[in-house]
């Protein structure tokens, strides 16, 4: 019950600010991937709050619609968003989301890593490795500008990094994630969303 309140009130969220269906599917996606990593997680004690997660995770990109047209940073917008609403403790993992501003600490994973991560492994709505999201991500963004590039593989280096602490933790390989995230009947839940915003 706890998960639905959640997703109901990023959705009326989604409505708010008229988020494009291509983004919702996508914020979806990684919101699946987001919970299935953090219910690992706690499930070996290493716990997060699954609350923050979904909200991080769906509220992600909740101003890449607005700035799409109008050039504005979705991560700094999405925060002030978050605050304008209240939801000062997902206004950290909206705005971080692209790039986190502290490494890694004594490999503590926290909700905002869980959903920067997530993130990477989704190109549209598809589950793919972090090799193909950085092929697409250098092709659509760095557009053969060195500076664009070099932040793209930095960024992506911190990925890697996040990536091989967490999954090791889990005790799963990364490459599985697409196929257990399918075979998971706990994230059926999210499936409906999509439809759920209409109402």
């Amino acid at each position: 019950m706890e998960i639905l309140s959640a997703c109901k009130e990023c959705i009326r969220l989604w409505d708010l600010y008229q988020m494009y269906p291509n983004i919702k599917r996508h914020s979806i996606a990684v919101t699946k991937v987001a919970f299935f990593l953090a219910n690992k997680l706690n499930s070996i004690n290493h716990f997060v709050s699954i609350n923050k997660v979904i909200k991080g995770a769906l509220l992600h990109d909740i101003a890449k619609s607005r700035c799409i047209k109008t050039g504005e940073d979705h991560c700094k917008l999405g925060r002030e968003i978050c605050e304008k609403h209240g939801l000062y403790d997902i206004a950290e993992i909206v705005e971080e989301h692209v790039r986190l501003k502290d490494p890694l600490q004594n490999g503590v994973v926290n909700e905002k890593h869980i959903v920067c991560y997530a993130d990477k492994r989704v190109m549209h709505s598809e589950i793919v490795t972090l090799e193909e999201r950085l092929e697409d991500i250098l092709k659509r963004y760095a557009q053969n500008r060195p500076d664009a590039e070099e932040r793209i593989l930095r960024n992506f280096h911190v990925a890697k990094n996040l990536e091989q602490i967490i999954f090791e933790k889990i005790g799963i390989e990364p490459v599985l994630l697409s196929s257990l995230i399918r075979e998971a009947k706990e994230l059926s839940i999210f499936d409906s969303l999509g439809e759920m915003d209409e109402h």
